[in-house]
């Protein structure tokens, strides 16, 4: 059970006095990051990727035809070695090579692939009509060179890119290894204790927070645009989609709809103007999904009414398993849509007040839970919950009652029901 631990990574027991996260670091011996190649590799030259950038922004433009032009010999015809400017990738195996872009393993030459392992983003050049470019790498080309050009912002819950290339059949972007997508690791180790669950919920929003600073937004948040690996470190990744808020003065709009589980209401509609309370409530839709003992009550094609109805009364919604914090996000996309700075500072301040329940010492687990060992429990809400509820939100809270089994060593609190 040793080797399934993740150090507790950045999450203090104790809030500091102005209610942020502080990280903390490792106790002797801990490790809290993989292993990487003490070679001269692209992650170590950042001066090397803004040229990388540079030279590649003609080969990573889309030229757009009307006709069908999928490539079905697309797979048998990558070169097993990937050349930048600088630097060659050998390709290890591949993670995704039906879809595209396809998704590779790589590891610089000639280094060994035991010792340093990157991901690869595999895209053909040839020209694609608008259907395919929901998933071109142009956008995220962009988004990423962008990324790049920013020192100060804090972007450790993102993919980072450090290096790109070309040749005369493909584009690739090569990332730092970043494990495998959130609804993956959920399928494998559902459900996620109290710790995992609380540091998934926490790191996800951070990640999201770390977009908006850029002025833009992502578009498409959901359980695999999420990275997980152990140790413990979650990205968030896939930018086909995002975009700047505001371009040319102009407000983000709804161009085509595209709808699923996690995108927000908004979405569901032509012309509307979104902005970042529409990724923070795919955000929620998707914590729901992945920390809840239920699934969404909604299908993927009919589920606008479903979100209508949930919003209408959250306190219905089956919360058993989610961390606390999560129940009142609702509340807190009603009443701060005005700003979604405020926004913000309610969703830390709630972070910082719910990290005081785990122990500084507990680690989160990757541990398979019978369904007959959880039991929901209904309690009064907590002290900083009753702040922002209404009397009337207050007054629909059912009394608390014991259960009659065994408690679980690994609950720290009762599972707030509201």
């Amino acid at each position: 059970m040793t080797d399934l631990l993740f150090p507790f990574m950045g999450i203090p027991r104790y809030a500091t006095e102005k209610h942020k996260l502080e990280d903390v670091q490792p106790s002797a011996g801990t490790s809290t990051m993989s292993t990487i190649s003490v070679l001269s590799t692209p992650m170590k030259n950042t001066k090397h990727l803004k040229e990388a950038l540079t030279k590649c922004e003609a080969a990573f433009k889309d030229e757009f035809i009307k006709e069908d032009t999928k490539d079905r010999d697309y797979a048998t015809r990558v070169s097993t070695l990937l050349e930048t400017d600088t630097y060659k990738y050998e390709i290890i195996d591949y993670v995704d090579r039906i879809n595209t872009p396809m998704i590779a393993r790589v590891h610089p030459v000639p280094d060994q692939p035991t010792i340093t392992k990157y991901i690869a983003k595999i895209q053909s050049r040839k020209p694609i009509n608008l259907q395919q470019s929901m998933y071109s790498l142009e956008k995220e080309f962009k988004f990423l060179s962008a990324l790049s050009n920013q020192s100060k912002i804090e972007a450790k819950n993102v993919a980072r890119l450090i290096d790109c290339g070309f040749d005369s059949d493909f584009r690739y972007l090569i990332f730092e290894e970043y494990g495998s997508d959130l609804q993956t690791m959920h399928n494998k180790y559902k459900p996620f204790g109290p710790p995992l669950a609380f540091l998934v919920t926490y790191h996800s929003y951070q990640a999201i927070k770390a977009i908006h600073s850029l002025g833009m937004l992502h578009r498409d948040i959901k359980p695999s645009c999420f990275a997980l690996s152990k140790p413990f470190s979650l990205k968030i990744k896939d930018f086909y989609r995002t975009k700047m808020k505001i371009s040319k003065g102009n407000p983000l709009r709804i161009k085509n709809v595209t709808v699923d589980q996690f995108c927000s209401r908004k979405s569901h509609s032509i012309g509307e103007v979104i902005d970042e309370f529409d990724d923070y409530e795919s955000w929620l839709y998707t914590m729901m999904h992945m920390t809840c003992k239920d699934q969404l009550l909604w299908s993927p094609h009919e589920c606008l009414e479903a979100k209508e109805k949930f919003h209408e009364a959250p306190k219905d919604y089956f919360w058993f398993g989610a961390p606390d914090m999560l129940i009142l996000v609702p509340y807190l996309l009603r009443k701060c849509q005005k700003s979604h700075l405020f926004f913000e500072s309610k969703i830390e301040e709630l972070f910082s007040m719910e990290v005081k329940v785990f122990d500084e010492r507990e680690q989160p687990e990757w541990h398979r839970v019978k369904d007959n060992q959880k039991k929901s429990v209904r309690a009064k809400p907590s002290a900083h919950m009753s702040m922002l509820m209404s009397v009337e939100e207050r007054s629909m809270v059912v009394s608390p009652h014991k259960p009659k089994t065994k408690r679980n060593k690994h609950k720290k609190k009762l599972v707030l029901q509201l």
